[in-house]
């Protein structure tokens, strides 16, 4: 049996800044760990906002952790989605003049978010938006444009 060909990285001679946000849930964090990892590894400065359980591996990745005030969120129990979402919601519009004032201190070049982090969507100029267990995760490039400026394709 033949082993699929992998396609060559596509890579930028200047490193692009990447900020991640995401909830703190093992479900969406872990899938972008490799990702996070990969863009340490080929030289882009990598960001990760993040409540405090997880700070360790996201650190491992190699990707600067920006911990969120207030420590681990509250989360409903049980985890109806209705509630679930209102928890969200809520926890990212607390948390946004937090995140505004870190992401105008890094100046990314690309926010990657978890589309449960509903308030991201509202700061990302250049953004890419993950499902929590997205297949393509695996296979994003950061390369950079004519222009200079950041393009993520998977």
């Amino acid at each position: 049996m033949r082993m699929p060909r992998r396609r060559k990285a596509v890579t930028s001679s200047r490193s692009a800044t990447i900020a991640f946000l995401n909830i703190g849930m093992h479900g969406h964090i872990n899938p972008t760990l490799p990702v996070a990892a990969e863009l340490v590894r080929r030289a882009h400065t990598v960001t990760y906002h993040t409540s405090p359980a997880f700070q360790e591996k996201i650190e491992a990745t190699g990707a600067t952790v920006h911990l969120y005030p207030g420590g681990d969120p509250a989360m409903p129990d049980p985890p109806m989605p209705v509630t679930l979402m209102e928890a969200l919601a809520r926890t990212s519009v607390r948390l946004l003049p937090a995140v505004l004032t870190d992401l105008r201190r890094i100046r990314p070049d690309v926010i990657v978010h978890d589309s449960a982090w509903s308030a991201a969507g509202c700061v990302a100029v250049a953004g890419v938006t993950l499902g929590a267990a997205a297949e393509g995760v695996r296979r994003l490039v950061v390369r950079k444009k004519p222009t200079g400026r950041p393009e993520v394709t998977a």
